[in-house]
């Protein structure tokens, strides 16, 4: 039915195309003759100057004016931190279209400093898309970028997973590089960047096939800073904030340009410390009555991560450019917990509590090795690149658990059960991937490319038990295991794009073939699989006017298990708790479609539909008889989603600038939980407001606050929870100098409760952390002239399954 709709709306669009003469077109170069995106293009009428139309470059450097009368004109070409560069009078003296010849920005000159006369606003909706510009905003400084995910546009953080809109399946990208890491290391990696190197954060629900159709609720893209420059320059930085404990962060960032080679470095480190306390209660039932358990444990978490990058790009000629770039770090996460548990009520086990104790080291070490190469055909958009990686990860991870029971009395009654847990796990990725892009003119495109890529991941995990007698640890292997996993992916995509007259067209498609195996040589966790699926994604867009702007969004992807929920081992929270993955987990797949409605860019309204087949979620069960909640990777049935966006940003004055951003979602879940079918539906919505003010003597002050109501998550009900936050910035010595302090959840309200009641299963969590932090920021930046540094990579969704 789709595609026959598809080949019917095909005439129409032809037809649209017939009439979309008188049109003036062109396309914005640099010294390289390479395009120049986004910079501002005016036409403006020779004889007195008059502004006839204004347009923004796309990706290509390719712009479009319609319906112009014949005439002499002239372009003016903005772009920012350079002087306005005007074009030649040219004159338009027919029906037919006009291309204008390429227009080149290498004569501009550099402004000596950016001057602040307007905001730039801190969160703004793009195409159905979300685009939180962190770079100039003061709520960013003294913040890791882990901090500022719960900032974003309906996303969410619940029992560490990350959500976007109630769904979980969000894939992570850093410049367009899918970071293929477990949820928990990702998470480790976030709170060790520090958002000062971040220049914005991209929330995007409609990925076009170009990436990888991982992610079934869509993707957030961490773009970073770029720091490439004519001659010399560099950026310096340091940042600390204050809870319960000191956090601090550092880099450093050195680059050389010239006509030939470009050579980028950077270096990042972050010594964080905080404290996180957790609370649980669950209630047993069983014949001989009801046994409740009570927990409180306080973490202590210290976290360092060192990262660096350094790379060169060589412009071998204006047609051909060749780069390299090597990437990553050595971290590590130490974490030393303790926690009273009661038990209240029934109690058989011959002891009235126990204190349980964790001391946790892991330690990891990455490296990204890209090669890199872009060919220029001509000047109109026709472009050959390729890009190849390596990624190594090593890690080594160290536990040890201690258990001491007492009486009512609080007298030690029985052995202590002590046992310690490790894993050495070695993972290795390896893609490649090429694309080319085609322009045949300013308004219709197309592109197609091919990736490749290998993934091979080992783990050898050792469950040792501490005897009492002897005092030595000795292997239990019932419990240990080694684990292997491999996965080919080869893919290929295919896309078009066709500008008409009020119309824009988008069509893409993606295949992928998978093949995976894993093994042990211990256990019968043996599995392999494969398939091959098609991806299709569209896009059509009305807007007769800049004041009202339809768009339809359909697309299908999927969600692959991460490593850790292929591992079946087990991760301990306290003796009675514990998680483990799942090798035979089956990916998920959505199907979605979304319509968007945009009135003068300030109000956005978008309403979504998707279904998701083989949901993949953590299940919770409940073992009476001994009194254990474990936790395991499974799939559900399916999940359904039904949701509104409301986004709302004015302007005011130049000065000052509101944004509102609300989500209202209906969330199904149909599936089975310790083989009990099971069905959950409810209501998920949150809020945001964000207040910014352009203060006299070039301050800036942001005070924004956030709510998330009560939602569902699967058999979880979250409490409601909401915090404020403020920040302001000042800047000096011609703004590089840049100080900025503020404060995150004021009121230290940034409190998670969550709680689930479903056939046996009856428990309450509670989470906090130290969220109330003050914050201090200084940055310096040196130098004149600012280029861009090119992203090539390669592995893009492999990443996202990775450690660290």
């Amino acid at each position: 039915m789709f595609k026959n709709s598809c080949l019917a709306i095909l005439p129409f669009l032809f037809s649209c195309s017939l009439h979309s003469q008188n049109s003036v077109s062109g396309k914005i170069t640099d010294a390289k003759q390479a395009p120049v995106p986004y910079c501002v293009v005016a036409l403006l009428l020779a004889s007195d100057s008059t502004l006839i139309q204004g347009k923004i470059t796309d990706e290509n450097g390719l712009y479009t004016f319609t319906e112009i009368k014949n005439g002499n004109y002239f372009l003016k070409i903005s772009t920012t931190g350079f002087e306005p560069v005007y074009s030649s009078i040219f004159t338009k003296d027919s029906l037919n279209d006009l291309v204008v010849s390429d227009v080149s920005i290498s004569g501009a000159r550099l402004l000596d400093a950016v001057t602040i006369s307007s905001i730039t606003p801190t969160i703004e909706f793009k195409n159905g898309n979300i685009i939180v510009n962190v770079e100039g905003s003061p709520l960013a400084r003294g913040n890791s970028v882990y901090d500022l995910l719960s900032k974003l546009p309906g996303v969410s953080i619940i029992n560490n997973v990350v959500t976007l809109q109630g769904r979980s399946g969000v894939i992570f990208m850093i410049d367009g590089r899918v970071q293929q890491m477990s949820n928990e290391q990702l998470l480790n990696q976030l709170k060790g960047m520090s958002a000062a190197t971040i220049q914005k954060i991209e929330v995007l629900k409609n990925p076009p096939v170009k990436y990888d159709a991982a992610g079934t609720s869509g993707m957030i893209n961490i773009v970073t800073k770029k720091h490439e420059q004519i001659g010399f320059n560099g950026a310096v930085y340091s940042e600390t904030s204050q809870g319960v404990y000191n956090s601090t962060s550092y880099g450093l960032a050195l680059n050389y340009k010239n006509e030939k080679v470009s050579i980028f470095s950077s270096i990042d480190g972050t010594y964080n410390t905080y404290l996180v306390n957790t609370g649980n209660a669950i209630n047993f039932e069983s014949d001989s009555g009801q046994t409740e358990i009570d927990n409180d444990n306080d973490y202590k978490i210290l976290e360092t991560d060192l990262n660096f990058k350094f790379g060169a790009d060589w412009y071998a000629n204006k047609s051909n450019v060749i780069g390299f770039k090597l990437s990553g770090g050595p971290g590590k996460y130490n974490e030393n917990g303790i926690g009273l548990n009661k038990f209240i009520g029934y109690n058989n086990t011959g002891f009235d509590n126990y204190l349980f104790s964790e001391v946790g080291h892991n330690k990891w070490d990455i490296l990204n090795y890209n090669l890199n190469a872009e060919h220029y055909f001509d000047t109109v958009g026709t472009l050959l690149s390729f890009s190849a990686d390596f990624t190594s990860l090593k890690e080594n991870d160290k536990s040890l658990y201690e258990s001491h029971f007492y009486n009512a009395n609080n007298t030690e009654i029985l052995v202590p059960n002590i046992f310690q847990i490790k894993n050495n796990g070695v993972t290795q990725l390896f893609s490649a991937n090429s694309d080319f892009i085609h322009s045949f003119d300013s308004t219709s495109t197309i592109e197609f490319g091919l990736k490749g890529s290998s993934a091979f991941v080992t783990n050898e995990y050792l469950f040792e038990q501490k005897d009492s007698t002897t005092s030595q640890f000795n292997i239990n292997p019932a419990l240990s295991t080694d684990y292997i996993y491999t996965e080919q992916n080869f893919a290929g995509y295919f896309n078009y794009s066709k500008s008409f007259k009020f119309f824009n067209l988008n069509l893409g498609l993606r295949g992928e073939k998978t093949s995976v195996e894993g093994s042990s040589s211990v256990d019968t966790s043996y599995f392999t699989k494969n398939y091959f699926n098609l991806f299709p994604n569209a896009s059509f867009e009305y807007s007769k006017s800049e004041n009202h702007v339809f768009q339809l969004n359909l697309n299908r992807r999927i969600d692959r298990p991460t490593f850790d929920q292929l591992n079946p081992f087990l991760i301990y929270v306290d003796q009675y708790s514990f998680y483990s993955g799942n090798p035979f987990v089956q990916p998920d797949y959505s199907n979605t479609a979304a319509f968007t409605y945009s009135y003068k860019g300030i109000i956005n309204n978008s309403i979504s539909y998707s279904h998701i087949n083989k949901y993949i979620d953590d299940l919770t069960e409940q073992i009476d008889s001994t009194k254990i909640l474990a936790t395991k990777t499974q799939n559900l049935n399916f999940s359904d989603a039904y949701s509104y966006l409301l986004f709302i940003k004015y302007d005011f004055t130049n000065l000052f600038e509101v944004t509102i951003n609300t989500n209202v979602s209906y969330l199904v879940y149909d599936g089975e939980i310790s083989n009990f079918p099971f069905r959950s539906r409810g209501l998920s919505y949150d809020a945001n407001l964000s207040n910014t003010f352009l203060l006299p003597g070039k301050t800036k002050l942001e005070i924004s606050g956030l709510y998330r109501g009560p939602s569902l998550f699967g058999p979880i009900l979250i409490d409601p929870v909401w915090s404020a936050s403020f920040a302001i910035q000042k800047s000096f010595f011609k703004e590089k100098l840049d100080c900025s302090i503020g404060m995150n959840d004021v009121f230290n309200t940034f409190k998670f409760h969550t709680h689930s009641k479903f056939q046996n299963q009856n428990w309450n969590f509670y989470q906090s952390s130290d969220s109330r932090r003050i914050s201090l920021s200084l940055s310096y930046n040196f130098g004149k002239t600012k280029a861009e540094e090119r992203e090539m990579n390669s592995n893009e969704t492999e990443k996202e399954r990775l450690s660290h």
